[in-house]
């Protein structure tokens, strides 16, 4: 079987988009990708192995200024090409189905399978769909969903028919258990809280951590915190210093996220599908500070579903304060019941074996 893959923009769409390249190349198919040129899918997907087609693409500008309206003239022009492009790659590639996880690139590509005659097949990884999704949903013969929420999105646009619920595809790696993977990251049996802001880092969630880490010196707290890429200058030799037993593991990126998510107690984080997805996995809770910004506010919508299911505390981001945070966090800490049961909560919302489920749609697509 041979599939064509639009992803890009962030890792809640390339992530799953590498997860369903990586079911089909196991099981002998030919995989080749379509993203946009400057995005991150650019370097992440030839770095894990794939055959990449760039196309540029770009969102549409909610500002009326001369600088927006010049920056929607060029992203109409881009979708206008987009399409003969995407026709180009799938002449080109001739796939059996074309895979859509996500980014303004899934709606052109989408549409040109469609329109060239070939099955098609989209993956939502939150739990309201973006706008790609939204509008490439009518050529799709079916629709993957993480979350089934983001059915009850669709359903007004007359396309929850071709829903089905598999969970979010996650790439196969080592799971260690908690022992496991403390002992990997040389760290005690100390209660541990694993903290990030998403690969860039949160000027907010940055400062908040740098006060919980003062506070944390006088309660036996190890702590692991990504900073991002802009967020070096927010910590000091002190802020990191160990002290009374404990571990701390500060810097700009965490690479082995699985190691640290099991290690972890308690993780707070940004409301990604990515990161949600792997809590659920881990079964951990978290107090999760969703990104304002998120197209369509989805984040804090992914976030709320968690918290529904009594899976995780939401602080959002104008409220995020040191204070807040260290109040926070020593009330879960002192109720140590509530954490067990925020993962245990987030567990049960885990759906394993998306890859397996997903790559088996595809062949009944293909048949």
């Amino acid at each position: 079987m041979r599939v064509l893959i639009a992803a890009g923009g962030t890792a809640g769409h390339i992530n799953p988009g590498l997860a369903i390249a990586d079911i089909v190349k196991q099981n002998g198919g030919t995989v080749m990708f379509v993203g946009t040129p400057n995005g991150m899918e650019a370097d992440q997907i030839p770095q894990a192995g794939y055959g990449f087609f760039a196309i540029p693409m770009s969102g549409i500008s909610r500002r009326l200024s001369p600088r927006g309206i010049v920056h929607n003239l060029r992203s109409v022009k881009n979708l206008i090409t987009a399409s003969r492009k995407a026709k180009d790659a799938i002449r080109k590639f001739k796939p059996d189905v074309v895979v859509g996880t996500g980014s303004y690139i899934t709606y052109p590509v989408i549409r040109a399978a469609k329109q060239l005659g070939v099955k098609t097949a989209l993956h939502e990884s939150n739990s309201y769909p973006g706008i790609a999704i939204r509008f490439a949903a009518r050529f799709a013969d079916k629709i993957f969903l993480a979350d089934e929420t983001a059915a009850l999105h669709l359903r007004a646009a007359g396309k929850a028919g071709r829903c089905i619920t598999v969970g979010m595809p996650m790439r196969a790696t080592e799971v260690l258990t908690r022992e496991q993977a403390r002992a990997k990251l040389s760290l005690n049996d100390n209660f541990t809280i694993l903290s990030c802001g998403g690969s860039l880092g949160a000027t907010r969630i940055n400062a908040a951590v740098r006060e919980l880490l003062t506070w944390e010196g006088g309660h036996g707290i190890n702590h692991i915190h990504g900073y991002g890429k802009n967020g070096a200058s927010a910590f000091t030799p002190e802020d990191i210093r160990e002290s009374d037993g404990t571990r701390r593991i500060v810097k700009e990126y965490i690479t082995d996220m699985y190691d640290c998510i099991a290690a972890a107690d308690l993780v707070i984080c940004r409301s990604g599908a990515a990161t949600q997805a792997e809590l659920k996995m881990f079964g951990r809770g978290s107090v999760q500070i969703p990104y304002p910004y998120a197209a369509d506010n989805h984040q804090y919508k992914n976030a709320r579903s968690m918290a529904k299911q009594g899976a995780c505390v939401i602080i959002s981001d104008k409220d995020l304060t040191g204070e807040r945070l260290i109040d926070t966090v020593a009330r879960l800490k002192s109720q140590h019941g509530d954490i067990a049961r925020m993962g245990t909560a987030a567990g049960l919302m885990y759906k394993p074996n998306a890859s397996e489920k997903i790559y088996a749609l595809l062949q009944a697509l293909h048949a």
